[in-house]
């Protein structure tokens, strides 16, 4: 994916709304270094936090990545930002071709809306299972240093029965 538009779209979006780097942080949780790199197009974020910036900016993916903002204006004079919503939240962006046609989409503008549906869905079901792997290796952990404190416990009590033996005994 071509994401040339990214960090010039950050700056439009942010300025359109009027606000500064300070504010776009606290909304959105990021440090300011990555920030700027995500404005100076020196970094290019991960997919969860993609979809934190969209929300966060009421753009699609697509707008966020692919298109010049700056240049089409603003996204409610173009209607494009309402459009591109018919296909879903995380799809439905048919780029340069759906904003000259309007409301006449094709067969294969259609199936440009699955596919990118389909793909989208595709990364955040791969997202969610890699988080799952995650946590079931710190649960695989948390079961061994629970095994090995109940080990060092029980060897304290027998520890502890040794000496009182030895007291009662002395």
């Amino acid at each position: 994916m071509d994401n040339i538009f990214f960090g010039k779209n950050l700056k439009y979006l942010r300025k359109k709304k009027g606000l500064t780097q300070s504010e776009i942080l606290n909304g959105i949780g990021f440090k300011r270094t990555t920030w700027n790199m995500y404005e100076n197009q020196k970094s290019f974020p991960k997919f969860e936090d993609l979809i934190k910036i969209s929300k966060y900016f009421d753009v699609s993916l697509s707008q966020l990545v692919e298109f010049d903002l700056l240049e089409g204006g603003d996204l409610q004079k173009n209607n494009f930002a309402k459009n591109s919503r018919k296909g879903g939240d995380l799809g439905g962006d048919l780029g340069g071709d759906a904003q000259k046609k309007g409301n006449n989409w094709s067969l294969n503008d259609s199936q440009t809306i699955y596919n990118t549906n389909y793909n989208n869905l595709l990364k955040e079901i791969e997202l969610k299972d890699s988080v799952i792997e995650a946590l079931r290796g710190q649960i695989a952990a948390l079961k061994d240093s629970n095994a090995t404190l109940n080990s060092l416990i029980r060897e304290m009590g027998k520890d502890d029965d040794i000496s009182q033996k030895r007291s009662a005994a002395g």
